[in-house]
């Protein structure tokens, strides 16, 4: 399993190398972690970012991580987050929340019902 993870690891990062200078990889991840740190809307600075991507460039899986990563973060982004804001707009729990005291009641109820 080891070995597996590390040849996955060699891959990725010996092709992450082709051309590109080490700046230039730092600058790709930093505005990655740009664009993820608006959209959370986080208080940290251009230089918290660059420090950042400075760490991840370093060490290889931290950079396997974090390509890994990207897609999942787009997914969020454009399903998980306007679903979310959907539900936020739509009240759906504030509905389910003047509701479910009736529901309780009608649960005690039937208990006896169903155990008779």
């Amino acid at each position: 399993m080891v070995k597996i993870a590390q040849s996955l690891i060699h891959l990725v990062t010996s092709r992450l190398r082709v051309s590109i200078s080490r700046e230039d990889r730092i600058r790709a991840i930093a505005e990655k972690i740009y664009v993820n740190r608006e959209a959370v809307d986080t208080n940290e600075d251009a230089e918290t970012d660059w420090t950042k991507a400075e760490r991840i460039e370093k060490v290889p899986v931290y950079r396997l991580l974090f390509w890994m990563n990207q897609p999942l973060v787009t997914i969020e982004r454009h399903a998980v987050e306007p679903i979310a804001r959907w539900i936020d707009k739509a009240d759906l729990f504030r509905i389910i929340e003047r509701i479910s005291p009736a529901l309780e009641a009608l649960g005690v109820i039937a208990i006896p019902v169903v155990l008779y």
